[in-house]
């Protein structure tokens, strides 16, 4: 089971079913679909298990409206880089490679 870090207020918003979708800067676990996961609060507790549905590589500047579905909303981009940015602790600009992760709860820890 691969292992995602949700930082709050992010747990509540998956555990309600308004968040059913991640972006990854750095996907070093090599998510992929149908890959059962493991959803954890950053102090390393498991709240859910899920098991992910959709996968695309893409790009911040070439996201499309699909891509913000199931996802936490930004003022502007400028915020978007800079959520990112802090969360990653580098520079994310518009050409940074993003791995979308679209996912499904099976199971409330």
């Amino acid at each position: 089971m691969k292992i995602l870090l949700f930082t709050d207020p992010l747990p509540a918003q998956v555990l309600s079913g308004e968040k059913t979708v991640t972006w990854r800067v750095e996907d070093y676990r090599w998510i992929d679909v149908g890959d059962e996961l493991s959803l954890w609060y950053n102090d390393g507790r498991e709240f859910a298990q899920a098991i992910a549905i959709r996968v695309k590589e893409t790009t911040f500047w070439q996201l499309t409206d699909e891509d913000f579905i199931g996802h936490e909303k930004f003022p502007n981009p400028e915020a978007m880089y800079q959520n990112y940015s802090n969360y990653y602790h580098k520079l994310i600009t518009p050409q940074t490679n993003l791995k979308i992760i679209e996912f499904k709860l099976t199971k409330i820890t």
